[in-house]
């Protein structure tokens, strides 16, 4: 499970961007909210089912460092 603070690193062709995750929550499967813009910042949205609730979605937030 991944906790606030944690690091996430990306790795894209020859390059690694690093984030630290700054959030994370659950909401239902049709609120799409966490995908939208927070005022122009760098952020990685990771969502994905709740292991017992499939209508339940996790969400985690991370920021670049």
């Amino acid at each position: 499970k991944l906790e606030t603070g944690d690091k996430i690193i990306i790795q894209y062709k020859f390059s690694n961007f690093t984030y630290s995750v700054i959030d994370n929550f659950v909401t239902s499967e049709n609120d799409l909210t966490p995908l939208n813009s927070k005022n122009n910042r760098t952020l990685l949205t990771l969502i994905t089912c709740k292991k017992t609730n499939s209508k339940k979605r996790v969400i985690v937030v991370a920021k670049r460092l």
